[in-house]
């Protein structure tokens, strides 16, 4: 179990599923559990305290950026971000209306088995978080 807990929500433990994620996917790289206004609620073991602060931080500002342009183009609730960059690709899932998931892979990271493995992971956290997931970004809607 992840040691390096937000202090902000100890009896929050959902590290353990983030760095499973990271077990079960080869090239993935950090993951982190972080509300919309930008806190860390859990976060991936090959993170600090300090570097998850700033990340949250910054995906916080996505979603709202993100929330802000999908309203003004009647685009509806944001399911997704995606964030390439030379080396990596950043995925913020949303898990409910108030909490996101955030998985930072190498781009030679399998897409097949990541889209799972996402899937799985934002179904686990919507569990654990006791309002239910959201359907996930290529899951089927019944």
């Amino acid at each position: 179990m992840n040691d390096v807990m937000n202090s902000r929500k100890p009896d929050l433990d959902l590290a353990w599923l983030l760095d499973q994620m990271l077990d079960n996917v080869p090239d993935t790289l950090h993951a982190l559990v972080l509300t919309h206004d930008g806190l860390p609620a859990a976060f991936s073991k090959n993170l600090d305290q300090d570097r998850a602060d700033k990340i949250s931080a910054a995906c916080g500002t996505l979603r709202a950026t993100s929330k802000a342009l999908s309203h003004e183009l009647e685009g509806g609730d944001i399911d997704m971000n995606l964030l390439a960059t030379e080396s990596q690709s950043m995925y913020v899932l949303a898990v409910d209306p108030r909490n996101s998931v955030l998985v930072v892979a190498g781009r030679s990271v399998d897409a097949e088995q990541l889209q799972y493995e996402m899937r799985r992971l934002i179904k686990n956290v919507g569990e654990r978080l006791g309002k239910g997931a959201r359907n996930p970004v290529g899951a089927e809607k019944h």
